[in-house]
């Protein structure tokens, strides 16, 4: 799970219809910020792991305001992680077959 699942109170600055529900401003909402990313309107194939993704869309590090200042730094490292990994350990593979 990503750090979106989280709890994120947030409270409306404006009227908002969503889905056709109606949040009044000042109300408050606790929005399950997860389910975002696993949107199959936002991305393809929301459960599959795919390292060359380049949808961007995803709120794992938070959204506007509340966005995660280390992402660049975490993406960075992930990617030196991966490129380490399989420089120690060439044969690895995936378990299961390529779909």
């Amino acid at each position: 799970h990503s750090v979106a699942d989280m709890v994120a109170l947030r409270v409306a600055v404006d009227d908002v219809e969503i889905a056709g529900q109606t949040i009044r401003k000042g109300e408050g909402i606790v929005p399950l910020l997860a389910s975002a990313n696993h949107d199959t309107e936002a991305f393809g194939c929301p459960h599959a792991f795919n390292p060359e993704r380049t949808e961007r869309r995803h709120v794992a590090f938070g959204y506007g305001v509340h966005q995660c200042l280390g992402q660049n730094l975490v993406r960075v490292e992930m990617e030196i992680a991966y490129r380490k990994l399989f420089e120690r350990i060439p044969e690895l593979r995936l378990a299961v077959p390529e779909d």
